[in-house]
């Protein structure tokens, strides 16, 4: 999955491997020592769901079915540009927002269902 584009990887895996596959392994999340909460994983699925809906919601304008349709028209380039616009910053909002809500917990020490993240493998 690419969200965001060139530069944006990394809080793209963050959000769908800590936020999203975290709850599914049975323990309590937890990313760089903070608990992650129910507000934290809303905006994590906040931030995945712009990407699709702006993708979906541009296809659903153009199709093979319409026949003399000219994509290149000014009107076409323009939903493009303001897609490409909202895809890249629109996804960016959500994830600064998981960023101030972790910067303002507490660290909290390793409890018995958090991963080990020290030791050998």
């Amino acid at each position: 999955m690419i969200v965001g584009g060139v530069g944006a990887g990394l809080y793209g895996m963050l959000l769908l491997a800590v936020f999203i596959a975290g709850l599914m392994v049975g323990r309590s999340p937890e990313y760089v020592g903070k608990k992650v909460e129910v507000r934290e994983v809303k905006l994590a699925v906040l931030a995945i769901a712009v990407l699709q809906l702006i993708i979906l919601g541009g296809t659903a304008n153009n199709g093979s079915a319409f026949a003399g349709l000219g994509a290149g028209a000014p009107f076409y380039n323009g939903l493009l540009g303001v897609a490409m616009w909202v895809g890249r910053f629109f996804v960016i909002i959500p994830v600064l927002a998981i960023a101030g809500s972790l910067a303002a917990k507490r660290q909290m020490p390793a409890g018995p269902g958090s991963f080990p993240t020290t030791g050998p493998l």
